[in-house]
C-alpha cells in the first residue's frame, strides 16, 4: 500500500527516524484576526515529534529550521503553528527560530500561543 500527500517531513540521519512534522496549507484555525500573513502564501505546523531517545539534544531546532527553509523554497511566505503555552522548551525554540507571537487560544481543552514566522527574504 502507497499513501502518500505530500505533507509529511521525515528528519533522519544513518537511516533512522529522528522526528517528523506535518505541514497543512489549509487549516481550520487559518481564519484569526491575528496572523499578520493569511493571504494563502501561509503553512502551518501542524505536528512536530521528536523520538525520545533523541529529545533534549537540540533536534528539534535543527529539524524546524530546515523545514522552514523548505517551506519557503516552496513559496511559503510565512509559518504558522500553535504550541501549548505551558512547552516551555518548545517556546524557547520558536522564539530563536524568529517565530513572534501572534495570539492566544483555547482549543482541545489546553491553553495555546499562535507563533508566526514570516520570511524576510535575508539569511540569519
Amino acid at each position: 500500500m502507497n499513501f502518500r500527500n505530500g505533507n509529511l517531513y521525515i528528519f533522519e540521519n544513518n537511516n533512522k527516524i529522528m522526528g517528523a512534522c506535518s505541514v497543512e496549507t489549509d487549516s481550520v484555525f487559518e481564519n484569526n484576526d491575528f496572523w499578520k500573513i493569511n493571504d494563502g502564501t501561509q503553512c502551518e505546523i501542524t505536528r512536530i515529534v521528536i523520538a525520545p531517545e533523541y529529545q533534549g539534544n537540540g533536534y528539534a531546532k535543527i529539524m524546524v529550521k530546515k523545514l522552514i527553509e523548505t517551506l519557503v523554497e516552496k513559496g511559503c511566505k510565512s509559518v504558522h503553528l500553535f504550541v501549548v503555552k505551558s512547552n516551555i522548551p518548545a517556546l524557547k525554540t520558536y522564539k530563536s527560530l524568529k517565530f513572534d507571537f501572534a495570539g492566544e487560544c483555547s482549543m482541545f481543552g489546553h491553553e495555546y500561543f499562535a507563533m508566526e514566522y514570516i520570511e524576510d527574504g535575508k539569511e540569519g
